[in-house]
C-alpha cells in the first residue's frame, strides 16, 4: 500500500511539473517579433477607438456623456500612441538584427570595414 502511494504521489508530482513547461519548440526571436506586432496591433486599435471617441463627444451636445467619451478617448490616445510606437520601434529592431550587413566607414587613420550579422 505505501509504494501504491508512493507511486501515486510521485506520478502525479511528475504530471504537474510537466504540465508547467513551456513550449521549447517556439524561437524566441520570433515571439519577440510576434509581441511587438501585437503591440503595434493593440497600439493601433487603441488609437483608432480613441480618435473617434473624442470627435464624437466633441461633436455632440455638451453633457455627461460627451464629456465622459471625451476623456475615455484622450486616456486610449494616451495609451494608443505610445504601444503602436513602441510597438514598431521593436519590430524595427527586432528585424535589423537579423539582417546581414556589410559597411566602410572613414577612420581617423583609415578606413574600417564592418560586417554585420
Amino acid at each position: 500500500m505505501k509504494k501504491l502511494a508512493l507511486l501515486c504521489l510521485v506520478g502525479g508530482l511528475s504530471c504537474h511539473v510537466f504540465a508547467q513547461q513551456k513550449a521549447k519548440d517556439e524561437n524566441p526571436h520570433a515571439r519577440r517579433l510576434k509581441n511587438a506586432n501585437t503591440r503595434r496591433t493593440i497600439g493601433i486599435a487603441l488609437t483608432a477607438v480613441g480618435g473617434g471617441l473624442t470627435a464624437i463627444g466633441l461633436s455632440a451636445n455638451p453633457s455627461i456623456t460627451s464629456a465622459a467619451a471625451v476623456v475615455s478617448g484622450v486616456a486610449a490616445l494616451g495609451i494608443g500612441i505610445p504601444l503602436w510606437c513602441v510597438g514598431i520601434h521593436q519590430k524595427n529592431k527586432l528585424m535589423s538584427s537579423q539582417a546581414v550587413s556589410l559597411s566602410l566607414t572613414p577612420h581617423w587613420n583609415g578606413a574600417t570595414l564592418c560586417f554585420r550579422f
